[in-house]
């Protein structure tokens, strides 16, 4: 099945859409980690800062009783012999974490060992002048993970917003486009069906022409038969390479590749544009780089009209007489054609149009030439399925360079 560009600008969307989340989740936990940190830290200066206030407030020759009951449920022994009374411990505590912005409840004891045990929450600080040896002053706090999520509430609700109006951007975009999408392969259906209407009015046009040839030998040289003629093959033409075009975009297409002289195949195009230039009394000049054999791998109709399409728009906007240099090179397993011509030229930005499709290089607001402006695009194309490139040097009144590089001796069959 062929993906084309808008799905695949859907699935990049997607993709970026994803890692978005991703990143966003990510930097939430990043948050949330250093958030922890922070109260980790906090807590730890606190109750240090808390300890090291009773040692100074205690009186060294005081020694209390102090019963392991009530807030202190850590305590490893029924009674500690302390110069700390638990008043005084819990109300250090308290003053402590108070200043120090941490408003949760909390439980402390006293505990030996706390090492050893596998609770993230419990946080200790030694203190040999007011405890007994080996012994620790413990808090735990209940409700942590709901103080950092109101710490992280400006955070997680301004991520949610923002990924939530991202997200309805991207919905109305993809809406937008699913809908562009839609009518802009309506409007091709319009355009083939078009197309292949017209083919029948002109096909009977084309033979009322023949009918009207063969019963007057003087018809081809009035001047209505000659305006019938010359406007129904130009239409035909038209018609022709809007279906092509129709068809490289819907990549119905199906290129007949066969061993091909390259250098037969820009003679015959020469030779077929030679009457267009004859007629505007210009010129074609083929010139030729060098005497090496051009054998490709192409489609001669495809391949010869890609080329036309070149030298005609060469012939179309070149004021005056018309002149066409045409210069042909091989070498290193690549054709190069050079189509050069003297005409109004094109400005850098239209340059960087001039290969889409309906594009059409004009002067102010006025078109002089008539068409679609699919050749170039269509040429574009065939150049690339038969992967090669094409390239374009212009200056505005200077004239235009067509560069054309097609790889020799591809014979592989698409």
């Amino acid at each position: 099945m062929r993906i084309d560009k808008s799905s695949w600008t859907i699935i990049a969307s997607c993709i970026a859409l994803i890692l978005l989340i991703l990143l966003q989740v990510n930097w939430l936990n990043h948050s949330k980690r250093l958030i922890e940190e922070q109260f980790d830290q906090k807590v730890t200066m606190a109750l240090c800062s808390a300890v090291e206030q009773l040692e100074k407030d205690i009186q060294s020759n005081a020694t209390i009783n102090m019963a392991c009951d009530k807030n202190m449920p850590m305590c490893t022994s029924g009674i500690l012999k302390t110069n700390l009374s638990e008043n005084d411990l819990q109300y250090a505590l308290s003053c402590a974490l108070k200043k120090y912005d941490i408003g949760l409840d909390f439980a402390f004891g006293i505990k030996n060992n706390p090492y050893g045990l596998a609770e993230p929450e419990t946080y200790s600080c030694y203190s040999p002048s007011i405890l007994p040896e080996d012994h620790f002053v413990q808090v735990e706090f209940q409700g942590k993970e709901k103080y950092v999520i109101e710490k992280m509430g400006f955070m997680l609700s301004s991520s949610i917003i923002i990924l939530l109006f991202i997200f309805s951007l991207f919905g109305l975009t993809l809406y937008r486009l699913i809908q562009q999408k839609r009518l802009n392969k309506v409007s091709i259906e319009f355009f083939n069906n078009m197309a292949h209407e017209f083919r029948t009015p002109l096909t009977n046009i084309k033979l009322a022409l023949n009918l009207w040839k063969k019963k007057s030998d003087e018809a081809p040289n009035t001047r209505y038969f000659s305006i019938i003629n010359n406007e129904s093959n130009r239409l035909s033409e038209q018609i022709e390479r809007m279906l092509q075009v129709a068809k490289l975009d819907k990549g119905e297409y199906f290129l007949e590749k066969k061993p091909l002289d390259f250098k037969e195949l820009i003679e015959e195009v020469i030779s077929d544009m030679g009457v267009q230039a004859t007629e505007k009394q210009g010129q074609i000049h083929i010139d030729y780089q060098n005497d090496n054999p051009m054998l490709l791998s192409g489609d001669q109709l495809h391949l010869s009209n890609a080329i036309r399409n070149i030298i005609d728009n060469a012939i179309k906007y070149s004021p005056g007489k018309p002149i066409v240099n045409i210069l042909l090179n091989g070498h290193e397993q690549q054709a190069h054609l050079c189509i050069q011509d003297k005409g109004i030229g094109m400005s850098d930005q239209q340059q960087r149009l001039i290969f889409d499709k309906f594009y059409r290089a004009h002067q102010g607001n006025l078109h002089n030439q008539k068409g679609f402006g699919l050749g170039l695009a269509y040429t574009k194309k065939i150049i690339e399925l038969h992967q090669g490139e094409i390239k374009l040097e212009s200056k505005p009144d200077k004239g235009s360079q067509f560069h054309v590089y097609l790889p020799l001796e591809q014979l592989n069959h698409q």
